[in-house]
């Protein structure tokens, strides 16, 4: 296997597994609950494939689908999608919470 494939492919999923740990992090920050922590245990998914494609595909991808996407996907949906249900993150209802206190709105 090539060194600069082995490289592409480590460097890719290390980048995955950094971003997805950051959402998690963003979210017990939020929520203030340390069990969200648990969300972190989907990167073991995207673990366990790139030491299937580094075994078993020497490190080159799919040609149509790509399962460290799928995986990166996966394991960072969810903390997105818990940080856009928390009302403290929803810009736009802080912006109308301003507006109605500073008198913007006439009845």
């Amino acid at each position: 296997m090539e060194l600069l494939v082995l490289i592409n492919a480590l460097v890719t999923r290390l980048l995955f597994v950094l971003h997805s740990l950051v959402g998690v992090w963003r979210v017990t920050e939020v929520k203030k609950e340390p069990k969200y922590w648990l969300l972190a245990l989907l990167n073991l998914l995207l673990c366990l494939e790139a030491g299937l494609t580094l075994k078993f595909k020497q490190g080159k991808g799919y040609k149509w689908f790509s399962p460290a996407i799928f995986f990166y996907l996966i394991s960072t949906v969810p903390s997105l999608w818990l940080l856009e249900t928390d009302p403290e993150t929803q810009v736009f209802l802080i912006y109308l919470k301003e507006i109605s206190e500073n008198g913007f709105f006439h009845s």
